[in-house]
């Protein structure tokens, strides 16, 4: 992550792996972010590894430069800690919504689909309720972003109504299958 501290402004953190009472670890990370972090992980059981068995996942978190000079509020977070959401308030009194998200694996049948509905259920009911200028959705979708693939396409619709866009491919010598960025508001596109 230290490489991603000299290079980006906002940083979203998924699969930290760290206990609620280890979280000090993601917001004390690095001396020039502010950062905030929720662990999916309730007690040091469930951070042991069982062979046979779904592992839980590992917890969202942000760190946010702190030469921006935002104002960034906790907004919520999912009930499976699948999704964080933050607002950032620039000295300009822009404001903009972010979503840091880790989306179920892909599996075929309804409790991937209702798992995935229920994550694009917590970023719409946010985005209607919490008055931004802009909205960013960051995070791991894992899913590929082709037609036929049930998430893209449950995800796809719900861009497309928020007129979200691909913010296009940030990582040109990585592979970054299900890694995206998306912006947007209203029909209005945000870029930085």
């Amino acid at each position: 992550m230290y490489g991603l501290c000299s290079s980006f402004d906002i940083i979203a953190v998924q699969e930290h792996w760290l206990l609620e009472s280890e979280l000090y670890k993601i917001s004390d990370f690095h001396n020039d972010f502010y950062g905030i972090a929720y662990s999916a992980i309730k007690d040091r059981s469930e951070k042991v590894l069982i062979v046979g068995r779904t592992r839980p996942h590992g917890g969202l978190g942000v760190l946010v430069r702190k030469s921006l000079n935002v104002r960034m509020k906790f907004i919520a977070v999912h009930d499976d800690c699948r999704c964080l959401a933050i607002s950032l308030l620039f000295p300009s009194n822009y404001s903009l919504l972010v979503f840091i998200t880790y989306f179920p694996c892909f599996s075929v049948g309804h409790e991937y689909k209702e798992c995935l509905l229920d994550c694009v259920g917590f970023i719409e009911n946010w985005i209607n309720c919490y008055p931004a200028d802009g909205v960013m959705i960051l995070g791991d979708f894992n899913f590929e972003c082709v037609e036929g693939v049930a998430g893209f396409e449950i995800f796809q619709s719900f861009a497309d109504e928020y007129s979200l866009h691909d913010c296009g491919n940030v990582f040109p010598n990585q592979s970054s299958e299900g890694i995206y960025i998306l912006s947007g508001r209203l029909g209005q596109t945000v870029i930085y």
